[in-house]
């Protein structure tokens, strides 16, 4: 408990659509935001081969691993996976298959994901309130430390 309340202080809140119904009290989430520089995040528009365009520009940094992480149908996550830059600035290529078929089309929501060096592609948060907001939800969360788990 101390350690709790020594290193998780920063509270989040945010507002998302009916998905933000799929979370539970206590459940940990991945958050992407670019202004804290928790990477940076959108939707997969297109696949071609291991090649994807995506909806925003993504940006490398010379010398660091990249990685890509997905959202699944259920809301959970999938990955993260090595990228490499491609031809465009909205284009990665994957260097591994991932485990889950990636939507592009428009039958149903494309496949979201989060973009950053190894540890800057998202940070992790336990949720802490859930409140139904006509259409929306809004969501508070701390912000995860793993300080708080070491003996």
């Amino acid at each position: 408990m101390a350690l709790a309340n020594r290193y998780r202080r920063r509270i989040v809140t945010f507002s998302t659509e009916l998905e933000g119904l799929i979370p539970s009290y206590g459940d940990l989430i991945s958050i992407t935001h670019d202004m804290p520089h928790w990477g940076s995040g959108g939707e997969i528009l297109s696949k071609n081969d291991m090649t994807l365009t995506l909806s925003e520009p993504v940006e490398f940094t010379e010398g660091q691993n990249h990685y890509l992480a997905l959202r699944t149908r259920t809301g959970s996550l999938s990955g993260p996976y090595r990228v490499t830059a491609g031809s465009l600035p909205n284009e990665v290529v994957l260097q591994d298959t991932p485990d889950i078929e990636i939507e592009t089309g428009t039958t149903s929501e494309r496949t979201h994901f989060a973009f950053g060096t190894q540890d800057k592609w998202g940070t992790l948060a336990r949720v802490t309130g859930i409140k139904p907001r006509s259409g929306k939800v809004e969501i508070t969360a701390t912000i995860e430390d793993s300080r708080v788990h070491t003996n």
